[in-house]
């Protein structure tokens, strides 16, 4: 279901969207993409398509800030009394959510006590055929206290994301490898991990990262100096 407090469209009728252009098969299972022949490119091709269909239902909603308030549920990290917070949509298995990872962290390391992080799943399965398994992978790690750990394995490893390689993570990990393998089998936590997915594209995310830096779209340079020179100097008010 929509996430509580999520603006625009309801559930069913952005269901029927997602029907309408192909996309709901792979958000749903993404194995399916392969199933019905749909190729990667079209899948993406479906994922914007289904934005501009989208967006007649939003023509009054302002989509360059954040539409959905940080909740208790996000996975959020760094001080609550940050100056900056930024709202990242991400995909494990896309190439520049890897590098923002990496900035990220070492940010994080230098300048901690100015930025806290909430990471949102925005799997795009069409393209990345692992995203979606690796996203519930996470929320099945967080269930057990260790979201944040999996989440930097997921990002450190980009390129080993099949099943045999996430329950090899939550083995070093010590979760209960048990529950794991039976939430990953049952995609127990898929509903959380689409929540977000469609929050995303009510917000007007149809790539990946997208950012939002205290409550406001960020589309500006997010390689280390750009973000270290914004983060220092910009007026904390």
């Amino acid at each position: 279901m929509l996430p509580e407090g999520a603006p625009g469209v309801d559930e069913q009728s952005f269901d029927q969207i997602l029907c309408s252009t192909g996309w709901r098969q792979t958000l749903i299972n993404p194995t399916l993409s392969r199933v019905h022949g749909l190729k990667r490119r079209r899948c993406s091709a479906h994922l914007i398509a289904c934005g501009l269909v989208v967006s007649p239902f939003m023509d009054s909603t302002d989509v360059s800030r954040l539409l959905l308030p940080i909740r208790p549920t996000d996975h959020v990290t760094g001080p609550e009394d940050a100056p900056y917070t930024l709202v990242e949509y991400g995909d494990y298995e896309c190439a520049d959510c890897g590098r923002l990872y990496v900035i990220l962290r070492d940010l994080q390391k230098d300048i901690a006590s100015r930025l806290r992080i909430v990471f949102r799943h925005y799997p795009l399965s069409g393209i990345h055929r692992h995203a979606q398994q690796a996203a519930e992978a996470a929320e099945s790690a967080g269930a057990q206290g260790k979201f944040w750990e999996m989440h930097t394995l997921l990002f450190e490893r980009q390129e080993a994301l099949r099943t045999k390689n996430l329950i090899r993570y939550a083995k070093e990990l010590a979760l209960d490898v048990e529950r794991f393998r039976h939430e990953l089998k049952h995609e127990t936590h898929s509903e959380r991990v689409r929540a977000d997915f469609l929050a995303g594209v009510q917000n007007g995310v149809y790539g990946t990262p997208g950012l939002f830096l205290n409550g406001v779209r960020y589309d500006g340079a997010w390689d280390n100096k750009s973000l270290r020179s914004l983060l220092m100097s910009k007026d904390d008010s």
